[in-house]
């Protein structure tokens, strides 16, 4: 959706805080295989990007 509206650097920020928080292991939901609920993936991707 970022990229949709030209905001490139914004939409790669997310999609790499994503990538390294599934790479680190931690956090992950049921269907990606952790026990994790979808605040604290979304809270781990956020301090990712920050």
């Amino acid at each position: 959706m970022l990229a949709h509206f030209g905001e490139t650097a914004a939409a790669e920020a997310v999609e790499r805080a994503i990538a390294d928080v599934l790479a680190e292991g931690g956090a992950r939901t049921p269907d990606l295989g952790g026990n994790a609920g979808t605040k604290d993936l979304g809270a781990a991707i956020t301090a990712a990007i920050r």
